[in-house]
């Protein structure tokens, strides 16, 4: 296969796990609301016997925004580890239905598939439970050079970072791009993780990364900004492309040297925020890739990120129109 390939999205494979809960439940589960907590397969048992999903399907950040990428008409592909289980079955089927190369080999031992707990709370707000089960055999031997070199653009998921093998296949996979002249795209996906390893992504971010996607938090995080305004500031220049999400107050853009800010209509039948980032990050990539304006890529991407959060859960089967 030698066609060109938008996207490869490396992250990890997920299947999420859908809960509504109150805020009163996340305080006695010891969670902290709006943030991801990493457990262990025992705990992920004891969820499974206190909880009631509403929702279960396949997941994980980037492989999300890979989907989203190929319901909107583009090529995406996607590296992330799953095991030879039932719900990792799920997620292969999942990725081929929706039209995304997925070819990395299951571990074939230790840990089940990767399990990821979203409590949705009544105001659409989520917080996660994770447990990263064989994604964290995911390693720099996952490594797909010819995919990479086909590639207009690499993302990767920030979380990966957490992951000391991810991480190798993170910095191996980045110099296969740089020499192949393949535009590199990171997320920084939690501002707790770039609260663990400030130093590492900085260094990462200013000599590798091409286009940044953030939240506003995580970006305030990354040189520990007093605001967004200062943020913006201290990551100008050492990015070329740098997208902050805002929620409801919109998305602001610093693409080479100059601020882009784009407000968003309310949505009034907001149901689950979750995926809301991933959703954003296809849309603006789908254009992008195609020399749309930013401005144009900004539109395109909140108008996804509007669909997803309509509903529960953080892909969508089909969109309601498609760009381009």
């Amino acid at each position: 296969m030698t066609d060109r390939v938008d996207v490869l999205g490396i992250g990890n494979a997920m299947v999420d796990i859908l809960c509504f809960a109150e805020n009163s439940e996340l305080q006695k589960m010891g969670l902290i609301k709006g943030s991801m907590t990493l457990i262990d397969e025992d705990a992920i048992s004891d969820l499974e016997s206190a909880v009631k999903p509403v929702s279960v399907c396949s997941g994980g950040s980037v492989a999300n925004s890979m989907v989203q990428l190929s319901l909107l008409g583009g090529r995406s592909q996607f590296i992330g580890k799953i095991a030879r289980d039932k719900i990792g079955q799920q997620f292969h089927e999942d990725m081929n239905r929706s039209g995304v190369g997925f070819n990395t080999r299951p571990a074939e031992s230790g840990d089940s598939t990767g399990r990821c707990y979203i409590f949705v709370t009544s105001d659409a707000q989520r917080t996660m439970s994770t447990s990263l089960g064989a994604c964290t055999m995911l390693s720099a031997a996952d490594v797909e050079e010819e995919a990479i070199k086909r590639s207009s653009f690499l993302l990767i998921e920030g979380y990966l970072w957490d992951l000391p093998g991810a991480k190798d296949l993170i910095l191996e996979s980045s110099r296969v791009a740089r020499e192949a002249g393949t535009s590199i795209a990171f997320t920084l996906s939690d501002p707790f993780l770039v609260d663990r390893h400030r130093c590492d992504l900085q260094k990462y971010v200013e000599q590798q990364v091409d286009l940044l996607f953030a939240n506003e938090l995580e970006a305030q995080s990354l040189y520990m900004s007093e605001n967004l305004e200062a943020a913006l500031e201290d990551i100008k220049g050492k990015v070329k492309h740098l997208v902050v999400t805002r929620g409801e107050q919109g998305s602001v853009v610093v693409s080479q040297g100059k601020t882009h800010v784009r407000k968003v209509e309310p949505v009034p039948d907001l149901v689950d925020t979750t995926g809301a980032g991933d959703a954003y990050a296809a849309g603006f990539l789908y254009g992008f890739t195609r020399d749309w304006l930013v401005p144009k890529c900004m539109d395109s991407a909140s108008g996804i990120a509007a669909q997803v959060i309509r509903q529960v859960g953080g892909r969508l089967d089909t969109l309601h129109q498609r760009s381009g």
